[in-house]
């Protein structure tokens, strides 16, 4: 009787054992399965920002192509302005010497 009550009571600390230790697993495994989805969300949250990164480069070259051909724009005015005032200060230059010698004569 005793024997059978003994081996009984190990039985069941035995269960109780294996219960508790079935229940970690789970707990380990739950907590390892969060971890892999937070690495798979991580993941994804690169993939776009790299995307992203990549959209934003390019529309920083095009914008950088734009400012590069309207500096080129810019300059070109100028050399043009920078012409037309010459050749305005030389015909008004012109005509004021017309001007004096036109009074002389």
């Amino acid at each position: 009787q005793r024997e059978r009550e003994a081996a009984s009571a190990t039985h069941e600390v035995a269960h109780n054992e294996l219960y508790s230790l079935e229940a970690e697993v789970r707990a380990e495994r739950e907590h390892a399965n969060e971890q892999v989805a937070s690495a798979v969300a991580a993941e994804e949250a690169k993939e776009r920002l790299e995307a992203r990164v990549g959209y934003l480069q390019e529309g920083l070259a095009i914008e950088a192509e734009r400012c590069r051909k309207l500096e080129l724009e810019g300059a070109e005015q100028q050399r043009v302005l920078v012409e037309e005032t010459s050749s305005l200060e030389l015909t008004s230059l012109q005509m004021a010497q017309a001007h004096e010698e036109a009074q002389r004569s």
